[in-house]
C-alpha cells in the first residue's frame, strides 16, 4: 500500500473554540472529518503489539531495554512503524507546541488527517504516534522527572485498554466520540512530554476531563462488546449447528465449554456385582449405582472401536441426543424409550431457573431407572438458552413437554425436536435387517442336482459340496459385513433426522400395527394372524361392558375367537374389563399408548406442513384425531370402539354406533357367512351411517393440543360430526413427576 501523505491545514484551526463543546456538536464535527470512500486501511493489529511494548512498563518490553542500548528503540520505531504513522506523529508534535490553539481543533485537524482510514484504524495510528514520541523522548532524556511523574498515571493504560476495546467493537456507535477523545488524549499528553513544568499546570483540568470522558467511554463500550460477544458466540452456534465436522466441538459450544478438564457430564449407571460392597447403594437386584462426573472425551471424533470378523477394525462415530427439559423433574417417559445404543448417546439437559442443580437432587429423581444416563449438570450457555427460545420455540417453553434436539454424528443440528419420531416409530428406528431367506441349503440342494450320479465316480462329492457352499457363506457373510462396515462409516447413516421421519411417514397408511405398535405381543400375534380385534375405551363403565358382553355374545354363536383389549383411560372400567376377561395393560402401559398417540399426531401434522397438504383428506390425522377425541379430558364418550382384520381397520366410531351395527347381526350374518365378517361389519356400519333415520347422536369430544405445537389451526372441525369445534384455553399441572 502507497504512503498516505499527510497535511495540516490551518485554516481548520480556530483561535476561539471552547474548550468544552456539547458532545452533538463534537460527533457533526468529527463525522464531516471522515471520508469513507477512501477504504484505505492498515495492520492495525501489528501497530497495537508496538504500541503494547511501549507502555507496557510491566514486562520484558523493549522500552525496559533501551535504557542499555538506545539504539535498540530507535531501530525498532524506524522499522516497524509505517511512514504515515511516523508522520502523523511529527504532526502531533508540530500541532501540540502551537501554545495560542485549543485541543478540540487540534484534535479536528488529526482526524482530518487521518480521514480515509477506518475508524478503529484511526484510534491505532493516533495512540502509535503519541507512542513513538514518548518513546523518544524518553530515550533523548528530554523529559524531567516531573514529566515522567505526570504520564505514570493510569490514563495511558486506560486510553490503551480504550483502544484495545475499540478495535474489537470497529462498526460501533462509539467509535466516533472515541476517536475524538482519544485524539485530544494524544494532543494533551504530547504536550506533556514537550512543555515545561511551568506550562504543564494548565492541563491539569484538561488531564482531569479526559480521565472522565475515557471511563464513561470504556462503561459503554463494555456493555456493547459483551452483546457483540454474546452475538458472535450465537453466531458461532449456529454455524457450527449446520456446518460442524465434529460434535465434540459443538458440545462445547452449548456447554460453554472454556477448559477441556471441566467435568460437565454425569454418567449414572448399574453395575452388578457377586459381592456388593457395604459402602455402596445396594439395589433388590443386588447391583449397584455408580455415578462418575465426566468430560466430554467421550465424545471425542474416534469413538467407539469394532472389530469385524475379518480382522477389519473402525471407530463407530456417534450422534448425540439432547433431552432438554423445563424444570428438574426428570421426564422418564422421554428416556425411557428404545433407541441405538451403537449410534447414538442421550443427554438429559435441564433448563432450570436456578443455573446449577446439585449431584444429590438429581440423583434424587433418576433413582427409580435402571438405565445408564448422562445428565449436563452445569449452566448451559446463554448462545444456547437464546436458541431455544429463538428457534425451538413453542416447541420448548416454560412448562411445556421435554424435546430432544438431535445431533448427527458431525455434530450437525439434523432435527429441532425428534422426541415425536421416537415415540412413534420406537426400535423400527435402527431395528436390523437380516437375510429374509438362507441360500445356502437352496444352493447345496442345487449342486447336489446337478451333480447327480457324481457319487459313483467321486467318493468325496458331498464334502466337496460342503466345502463349496462354506466358502461362499464365508463370502456372502463378509460382503454383508463391508457394507454394513461402509454404511456405518458413512456420516449419512443416522436414524434421528427430519428427512428419515419425512421418510417414515411415506411409507406409512393407516393400519393397527401403526396405531398398537409392540402395545402387546398378544395384540401383536393376533394382528399377523390375520384375527378380528376389537380395541375398545371409554370411561362409562355399563356402556363398554354391554358392547363387550355384545361381542362375546356373537363371538360365542359363531365359534369366532375374538378378543377384545381396553386401551381406554379410565382405572374403574379396567379392573372391570380384566373380570370379563378382555385384554387390559398395566396404567404406565396406557400411558405410553396414549403419549405415543399424540406424538404421533404432532409428528404426523409436522410432516403433512412440509409435504404442503391438508389434514382434512389425511386418513392417518383424521383417525389419530378420532382417538384422541374420544379419550380426551372433557369428552364425555362413554365408549368407542376400533374393529380391525389383522392390520386392516375396518371402523373406528363412538360405543353406541358400533354397538348398533352388533345388535343387527342377525340381519347381516349371512352376508358375513358369504364375505367374511369383517366386510359384513363393514356394510351394515356405512349402512346405518348414511341413513337419515339415524338415532345416534354423538356426546361431546375434545381435542387438546399442547401449547408447544407449532401450527394449531384458529378453527377444528370435531372429526365425529364434521361441525366447528370450540376454542378453550386450559393451563394443567398433574403434581406427579416420576411416571413408573
Amino acid at each position: 500500500m502507497s504512503n498516505q501523505v499527510l497535511s495540516l491545514s490551518t485554516s481548520m484551526i480556530s483561535q476561539n473554540h471552547a474548550i468544552d463543546i456539547e458532545e452533538a456538536i463534537i460527533v457533526e464535527h468529527v463525522k464531516a472529518t471522515h471520508d469513507p470512500r477512501g477504504e484505505m486501511d492498515v495492520d492495525a493489529s501489528s501497530i497495537l503489539n508496538f504500541v503494547d511494548d511501549i507502555f507496557n512498563s510491566g514486562s520484558n518490553t523493549i522500552l525496559q531495554e533501551a535504557t542499555q542500548d538506545k539504539l535498540m528503540l530507535k531501530e525498532y520505531i524506524q522499522n516497524e512503524m509505517p511512514s504515515h504513522v511516523l508522520q502523523l506523529s511529527l504532526k502531533v508534535v508540530a500541532c501540540s507546541c502551537l501554545n495560542n490553539t485549543d485541543s478540540h481543533s487540534i484534535a479536528i485537524c488529526l482526524l482530518s488527517a487521518l480521514s480515509v482510514y477506518p475508524w478503529h484504524t484511526k484510534v491505532v495510528m493516533m495512540l502509535a504516534s503519541f507512542a513513538i514520541i514518548y518513546g523518544k523522548l524518553v530515550l533523548s532524556e528530554q523529559m524531567s522527572c516531573s514529566n515522567r511523574k505526570n504520564l505514570k498515571d493510569t490514563s495511558i493504560k486506560s486510553v490503551l485498554d480504550l483502544v484495545k476495546l475499540m478495535v474489537e467493537l470497529k462498526h460501533s456507535s462509539p467509535m466516533i466520540v472515541a476517536n475524538y477523545w482519544i485524539a485530544r488524549f494524544v494532543v494533551a499528553y504530547t504536550r506533556l512530554c514537550i512543555l515545561d513544568p511551568e506550562s504543564q499546570i494548565e492541563l491539569t483540568d484538561e488531564q482531569s476531563m479526559l480521565s472522565t470522558k475515557i471511563k464513561e467511554i470504556m462503561t459503554s463500550g463494555h456493555s456493547l462488546l459483551e452483546a457483540k460477544r454474546r452475538e458472535e458466540n450465537y453466531q458461532a452456534l449456529l454455524h457450527a449447528f449446520n456446518n460442524s465436522s465434529d460434535v465434540l466441538e459443538v458440545l462445547k459450544l452449548i456447554f460453554d465449554i472454556k477448559n477441556d478438564e471441566d467435568k460437565v457430564i454425569l454418567y449414572l449407571h448399574w453395575v452388578f456385582y457377586e459381592r456388593p460392597s457395604c459402602s455402596t447403594y445396594i439395589s433388590s437386584y443386588g447391583a449397584k449405582k455408580r455415578i462418575s462426573a465426566r468430560q466430554l472425551d467421550m465424545f471425542r471424533r474416534e469413538g467407539e472401536k469394532i472389530i469385524f470378523p475379518r480382522g477389519l477394525h473402525m471407530f463407530r462415530e456417534k450422534g448425540v441426543l439432547l433431552l432438554i427439559s423445563s424444570g428438574e423433574h426428570f421426564p422418564f417417559y422421554a428416556y425411557d424409550v428404545p433407541i441405538d445404543p451403537r449410534g447414538v448417546e442421550m443427554i438429559w439437559v435441564p433448563i432450570t431457573k436456578v443455573e446449577k442443580m446439585g449431584i444429590q437432587k438429581i440423583y434424587h429423581y433418576i433413582d427409580s431407572s435402571k438405565k445408564s444416563i448422562m445428565v449436563h449438570h452445569k449452566p448451559v450457555s446463554q448462545a444456547f438458552r437464546r436458541f431455544l427460545k429463538d428457534k425451538c420455540f413453542p416447541a420448548f417453553q416454560a412448562g411445556s413437554d421435554p424435546i430432544v434436539i438431535s445431533l448427527d454424528k458431525r455434530g450437525r443440528l439434523v432435527h429441532y425436536n425428534a422426541l415425536h419420531m421416537i415415540l412413534t416409530w420406537r426400535g423400527q428406528l435402527y431395528e436390523e435387517r437380516t437375510m429374509s431367506h438362507d441360500l445356502i441349503p437352496s444352493l447345496e440342494n442345487e449342486l447336489r442336482e446337478r451333480t447327480l450320479g457324481a457319487d459313483r465316480v467321486i467318493d468325496d462329492i458331498d464334502t466337496q459340496i460342503l466345502d463349496f457352499t462354506r466358502v461362499v457363506r464365508k463370502n456372502i457373510n463378509n460382503w454383508v459385513e463391508d457394507i454394513r462396515y461402509k454404511m456405518e462409516k458413512s456420516f449419512l447413516f443416522y436414524n434421528y433426522t427430519s428427512e428419515r421421519e419425512q421418510a417414515l411417514w411415506d411409507k406409512e397408511s393407516w393400519n393397527l400395527k401403526l396405531v398398537a405398535s409392540k402395545i402387546s405381543y398378544q395384540l401383536n400375534n393376533r394382528i399377523d394372524n390375520e384375527e378380528c380385534i376389537f380395541l375398545c375405551g371409554g370411561n362409562d363403565n355399563k356402556q363398554v361392558q354391554e358392547f363387550t358382553l355384545k361381542i362375546q355374545e356373537v363371538c360365542s354363536k359363531t365359534q369366532m375367537n375374538m378378543k377384545i383389549t381396553y386401551i381406554g383411560r379410565s382405572e374403574k372400567v379396567k379392573v372391570e374389563m380384566q373380570r370379563v376377561g378382555c385384554l387390559v395393560f398395566s396404567s404406565s402401559g396406557i400411558k405410553e399408548f396414549w403419549r405415543r398417540i399424540q406424538s404421533m399426531a404432532l409428528s404426523r401434522i409436522q410432516y403433512l406442513i412440509a409435504m404442503g397438504l391438508g389434514e382434512g383428506n389425511d386418513e392417518i390425522m383424521q383417525g389419530l384425531k378420532k382417538l384422541l377425541a374420544y379419550e380426551a379430558e372433557g369428552s364425555t364418550v362413554g365408549a368407542w370402539a376400533l374393529l380391525s382384520k389383522g392390520n386392516r381397520i375396518i371402523a373406528c366410531d363412538i360405543g353406541d354406533k358400533m354397538l348398533g351395527v352388533m345388535n343387527e347381526y342377525e340381519k347381516w350374518k349371512d352376508n358375513a357367512q358369504a364375505k367374511g365378517f369383517e366386510h359384513a361389519f363393514r356394510d351394515c356400519y356405512e349402512m346405518l351411517s348414511y341413513s337419515s333415520h339415524t338415532p345416534y347422536q354423538h356426546p361431546c369430544c375434545s381435542l387438546n393440543y399442547p401449547s408447544n405445537c407449532d401450527k394449531i389451526l384458529d378453527t377444528e372441525s370435531c372429526p365425529q360430526c364434521n361441525h366447528n369445534m370450540h376454542k378453550l384455553v386450559t393451563f394443567s399441572c398433574c403434581h406427579t413427576f416420576e411416571e413408573y
